[in-house]
């Protein structure tokens, strides 16, 4: 990668598999020691916020600093290095060549071996080596690694290919370390400058992501300083929750380029897998899955402030129902005060995020679906469609101002808060998260949450064929909780068993899907003909709820077929878990 009056920083070197045995020997003969953890919490800003906030030397002044250093400048150059077909990013895993100043640093981090994505504040080992000034433009060397198994781990996923230059980023930092309450104490850097790709050989012009950001870095003391630091900061400038490192920008843009597959292959963000698994405490799932639900929402606001797609509204309520679910599921073991706050919040968000949704299924699937296959029967359905798109445009200006407020980015926080606060470890003090109620198994009690709304839903479809619209919606919610629970609490037992039971009832939840889509459709219709007015729109309101009403019924008549094979199903949680790893 070439800069104007700077050295390439060798873009065009590889290296081949280097964890020799000679390579190794000198490292090795050291005692094994773990990476350190890097802890921080991304806020992004824009480049004039970043400028009032350092001008004013914001951070230093927020009333839980109790003191600070002297501020420090560095103008940061990092380039990354991974196989042509990007293992170890795919791995979790980013290798990175940096000078700042005189110094040249090489360093491996890496996330949860299994992928997770976590919360709001990545939690990342970082393993760390100084190299010497002449060697700022030589390939990475694994022997400089001191964390065995992630030396291991990274030496696994590259294999025998080469390691090639990826991609660059230059950053001018400030940053400065903080004393806070409560004897702990972070790094807060200032972050301004790009991720970037050169023009490549054939002609390919370069690409570029500009950075803006804060990074709070934990150094020590409770983790949940950082979000009060963010709170603090966010009463007094436009700041949002970032949730999108530089290596995750870095590797998009090379995917882009390369047209590799990238783990975020759209704007929105899914839950992914659950962050749960065996040998937590209930207290410390509930703090997992409260952070898990926050950073879908944090990772889903670009889809929606910047993207403007509409899957990121949906990803967006399907986070905010997940976290309603969470919020039910460990009411017997969550704190006396926390989530109900913030529960109320996201309710009263959620519905006006839910028009806007309704409004583009409406207007980007079932219009146009209706209008193909019911082409030439019934009255004319344009003035509806054009009505509707009218809605949709209303409807998504108030979504975006829910999302882009201030009381949007506090929710988050807060989320973020409670969930440190919940998971910090027992110290056996009174006051201790932990210890404000007796800690059951996990499994126990992810049974005990299972069998119930399993015996809900069965309560429910007592009545089956016989059931009016409202009860089937009912009926609808309880296979919803039910699939939200065992989602949760699936990594506790064998991913055979898990699946087995869970894709019949994904099954189930489709065809209430159908059925929900019909009655929404012909809600939509209704508010389209009242924007319109006149015997002529509601008539063609009714042809597009008579229409619907039609699939709605087929899909009723799936249900009542599928579901004696759902009532059979072997239930994954009365089978064993997962040994306890502790």
């Amino acid at each position: 990668m070439t800069r104007a009056g700077a050295p390439s920083l060798g873009m065009s070197s590889a290296r081949k598999n280097p964890t020799s045995k000679t390579s190794k020997s000198s490292a090795r003969q050291e005692a094994p020691r773990e990476a350190p953890r890097e802890i921080e919490l991304e806020l992004v800003v824009d480049p004039p916020t970043l400028a009032r906030i350092r001008k004013a030397g914001a951070l230093s002044r927020l009333p839980m600093v109790l003191g600070s250093a002297r501020s420090t400048v560095h103008n940061l150059t990092s380039l990354y290095w991974d196989t042509q077909n990007h293992a170890l990013a795919r791995t979790g895993m980013a290798l990175r060549v940096r000078r700042d100043g005189g110094r040249v640093v090489q360093a491996l981090k890496a996330a949860d071996s299994l992928g997770r994505s976590g919360g709001l504040v990545a939690n990342r080992a970082e393993d760390e080596a100084m190299r010497p000034a002449a060697d700022a433009f030589a390939p990475p060397d694994l022997s400089l690694v001191a964390d065995e198994q992630l030396r291991a781990r990274a030496a696994a996923a590259i294999g025998n290919d080469d390691l090639v230059p990826i991609f660059e980023s230059a950053i001018s930092r400030v940053a400065r370390v903080l004393r806070s309450s409560g004897n702990g104490s972070f790094e807060a850097a200032l972050d301004l400058g790009e991720v970037r790709l050169p023009p490549s050989e054939d002609g390919t012009p370069g690409l570029r992501t500009p950075i803006c950001e804060i990074e709070l870095e934990h150094i020590s003391g409770p983790v949940e300083t950082l979000f009060d630091v963010a709170r603090a900061l966010a009463d007094k400038y436009p700041i949002k929750v970032g949730t999108v490192s530089k290596v995750e920008r870095g590797f998009a843009l090379a995917a882009r380029r390369s047209g590799l597959d990238h783990p975020r292959k759209g704007p929105s963000v899914k839950a992914g897998r659950s962050p749960v698994e065996p040998g937590m405490t209930t207290h410390t799932a509930y703090g997992a899955l409260l952070a898990h639900c926050a950073r879908q929402m944090a990772a889903n606001q670009s889809a929606i402030l910047i993207d403007q797609n509409s899957s990121g509204i949906h990803q967006m309520r399907v986070a905010m129902r997940r976290l309603r679910s969470v919020h039910a599921a460990f009411k017997p073991v969550r704190p006396p005060s926390g989530t109900t706050e913030v529960i109320e919040q996201v309710k009263r968000m959620f519905r006006p995020l839910g028009t806007a949704r309704d409004l583009d299924i409406f207007c980007t699937e079932t219009m146009p679906t209706l209008q193909k296959e019911a082409a030439g029967v019934g009255p004319s359905l344009v003035p509806l469609a054009a009505a509707a798109q009218e809605l949709r445009r209303e409807a998504w200006a108030r979504a975006i101002r829910i999302v882009d407020d201030r009381t949007f980015t506090h929710m988050l926080l807060e989320l973020g808060h409670l969930s440190a606060t919940v998971s910090a470890p027992d110290d056996g003090s009174a006051t201790s998260p932990a210890a404000t109620k007796k800690d059951a198994s996990l499994a126990q009690f992810a049974v005990s949450r299972l069998d119930r709304r399993y015996r809900q839903v069965l309560t429910q479809a007592r009545d089956l064929e016989t059931m009016d619209d409202e009860a089937r919606h009912d009926l609808r919610k309880r296979l919803k909780s039910l699939r939200y629970e065992a989602a949760f609490f699936a990594p506790l037992w064998p991913r055979n068993q898990v699946k087995a039971f869970m894709k019949p009832l994904k099954r189930l939840q489709d065809e209430f899907g159908a059925i929900n889509d019909a009655a929404t459709a012909a809600s939509v219709a209704r508010l389209a003909a009242d924007r319109i007015g006149g015997d002529r729109a509601h008539e063609a309101a009714g042809f597009v709820g008579g229409w619907y009403a039609a699939r709605a019924d087929l899909a009723f008549r799936q249900v009542v077929e599928i579901w004696p094979f759902f009532e059979e199903l072997p239930r994954f949680w009365q089978t064993d878990p997962h040994i306890d790893p502790n």
